[in-house]
């Protein structure tokens, strides 16, 4: 388990139909919020923690996903890691 063994307690790229904690970040925050959507992966910015990262495979989505993921290891404050 993600959570247990890594400490993961959010996925960046989840819907209400697939997502295994409260909060997760989705593609459409407008229609999601009222499941537990905090927005775009695109727009969060997390300082450190552990994320679950199951982008769709789609080749410019996890091209973006990798660039915003380096910015983010440069911008940390602690540990901070993606699975």
């Amino acid at each position: 388990m993600l959570n247990k063994d890594l400490g993961v307690d959010l996925e960046v790229f989840a819907s209400p139909l697939n997502s295994t904690f409260p909060t997760f970040c989705s593609a459409y925050p407008d229609t999601d919020a009222c499941f537990g959507s905090i927005g775009s992966f695109f727009d969060f910015s997390p300082r450190s923690g552990s994320y679950e990262c199951n982008p769709p495979f789609v080749l410019s989505v996890m091209d973006k996903m990798s660039i915003h993921i380096n910015e983010l290891f440069e911008k940390s404050e602690g540990p901070l890691s993606f699975v």
